[in-house]
């Protein structure tokens, strides 16, 4: 008896204490409370795009950076070594090292 109390203890905690995998910056939406606090969800972009707008160098979360498009066009992307690290139709762009949506045309083949 007391090994099944302590059994649904264990469960309980682990069902309802866990956090779960929050969104991020350069995660797909399709409304911004799809996004963390304080983001928005980027529609223009295929699958949506997770990003803060107006942005300052080190506004961004650990997860992104701003990226300056010019124009006083600030957004927070998401950070990238290469192109494993975004998710699918979204390439690294090395010289500012960003998640960014590639047409399909331009692609090619992930490395």
């Amino acid at each position: 008896m007391h090994k099944r109390v302590s059994i649904w203890i264990l469960l309980f905690l682990t069902i309802f204490l866990t956090p779960g995998c929050g969104k991020e910056i350069g995660d797909s939406c399709s409304s911004s409370n799809d996004c963390p606090s304080g983001a928005v969800c980027d529609t223009s972009q295929p699958g949506g795009y997770c990003t803060i707008t107006p942005c300052y160098k080190g506004d961004c979360p650990s997860e992104s950076r701003c990226t300056d498009f010019g124009m006083d066009n600030t957004f927070c992307m998401k950070r990238c070594n290469d192109d494993y690290d975004c998710r699918d139709g979204y390439r690294c762009v090395k010289d500012i090292k960003v998640c960014m949506y590639v047409k399909k045309s331009e692609q090619g083949n992930k490395p």
